[in-house]
């Protein structure tokens, strides 16, 4: 019976590896991964020239604790920091929610 499931599992380990392969070594995510690290990597080489200087990337710090920073007080607290949070994750719900709709209508 061990060695039946053992034969079992081993064959199914190696059925998988193409689609594990295709998920690591080129496939789609590692595709959306590049698009989505070059999309950050221009939000932050503001200048365009192609590389990001401690004060571009320092301006977008500066930038997101702005905004997590409620009250303007150059503080941010435990609430401050929760709420940010909850709210982006709100807004990722929403864009998540309509990417669905979107390829749903193709």
């Amino acid at each position: 019976m061990k060695k039946l499931l053992f034969t079992t599992l081993a064959i199914c380990a190696l059925a998988s590896t193409p689609a594990l392969a295709d998920h690591h070594e080129g496939g789609k995510m590692k595709e959306k991964m590049g698009m989505k690290h070059d999309k950050m990597f221009d939000k932050h080489d503001s200048n365009a020239d192609g590389v990001v200087t401690k004060e571009e990337f320092m301006a977008h710090v500066e930038e997101k604790f702005n905004k997590m920073d409620a009250d303007g007080n150059g503080e941010i607290t435990k609430d401050e920091s929760r709420e940010y949070y909850k709210a982006k994750h709100e807004e990722w719900k929403e864009k998540k929610g309509k990417m669905k709709e979107e390829k749903a209508a193709e």
